[in-house]
């Protein structure tokens, strides 16, 4: 009589393409997790080109594969789900690596304290080869946030009066890493949208009653030093998508000057780095050309919303977003 297969009451997803050999850090870390839970892990990779692959052979995971042309954030990790066995789903992206041993077990943890929970995410901390503003835009919204935070909405009608960003606040939830309950997932799965579908996901979760928690004592190293053109394309399609979930925001369509933005957010810049003692030429040059990037990249990206909703976008748009979007 053959044995009977246990379920894993955890499955870690991963997607990946060309995660390249510091894919075998994130693997390790994730593989050593203490947990009181079996785990399994599943590789959705989508068309690498790379080694990684083949660092995959080197481990205990499953590995699916998907044509590049059927990527999307929300379908491609339904799709890794669909084919998992686990009560509890943490997702993590190829790129993050977990601080500690306890990252997925705190994450778990946060499910099981209540019920309601249907998701938890965690705390982001700089690489620490970092410059300073790398660490402070990969860091400063989590040491903001002073603790563990539970996400709920207590009254539809005040949530439907916020703002645009304080909406974003509440909804928050990040799939870089995170953990879902799949009794929700199975209910109200990703949108299978270009981008923020963790933000859509949230937004979605909570109105259906459900509660998020911001945990911080799970921590992964997951920072980015990409440069203009991708600071410029990230905020770009983030503004864009955030648009179409939650609604424009009102400096970027109420007639405030560009200028005024970027200046606001070079100068508070220049000013955190100077009380840190970071600043050198090299750093005013990289908050220069990060604040030029954020300020036009969030004003095409409403551009490009607004000019959707209303069917005027001509013939130049489309050409601008696939170059925007493009990596992303």
């Amino acid at each position: 009589m053959r044995p009977r297969q246990v379920k894993p009451p955890i499955s870690v997803v991963i997607p990946t393409k060309n995660a390249g050999a510091s894919f075998r850090e994130s693997l390790d870390m994730v593989l050593r997790q203490e947990s009181p839970y079996s785990f399994e892990v599943i590789v959705v990779d989508s068309g690498s080109e790379d080694e990684t692959l083949e660092i995959c052979r080197g481990y205990p995971v499953n590995v699916l594969q998907i044509p590049a042309e059927e990527f999307s954030h929300g379908g491609t990790r339904n799709y890794a789900i669909s084919c998992s066995r686990g009560e509890f789903i943490v997702l993590v992206v190829q790129d993050a690596v977990p601080a500690n041993r306890r990252w997925m077990g705190t994450l778990i943890a946060s499910l099981e304290s209540d019920s309601r929970v249907a998701g938890a995410y965690s705390q982001h901390l700089a690489r620490p080869e970092a410059d300073f503003l790398v660490r402070r835009n990969t860091e400063h919204w989590h040491t903001q946030q002073k603790g563990r935070v539970v996400q709920r909405i207590e009254d539809p009608e005040a949530f439907g009066q916020m703002t645009v960003a304080q909406k974003m606040s509440l909804c928050r939830f990040d799939n870089v890493s995170s953990a879902i309950r799949r009794s929700v997932w199975e209910i109200y799965p990703f949108p299978t949208i270009p981008f923020a579908e963790d933000l859509a996901w949230g937004l979605q979760v909570l109105r259906l009653g459900h509660h998020l928690i911001y945990e911080p004592e799970s921590m992964v190293y997951h920072s980015h030093d990409r440069g203009f053109l991708y600071d410029l394309r990230r905020m770009y399609i983030d503004t864009k998508a955030v648009s179409g979930i939650l609604g424009p925001f009102p400096q970027n369509s109420e007639g405030s000057l560009p200028l005024s933005q970027m200046t606001t957010v070079i100068l508070d810049l220049l000013r955190s780095a100077s009380h840190s003692g970071a600043l050198s030429p090299r750093l005013i040059l990289h908050i220069l050309c990060f604040g030029l990037a954020t300020t036009l990249g969030s004003r095409l990206g409403t551009w490009a919303y607004l000019t959707n909703v209303h069917g005027t976008s001509g013939p130049i748009l489309p050409s601008i977003d696939a170059f925007l979007s493009r990596g992303i």
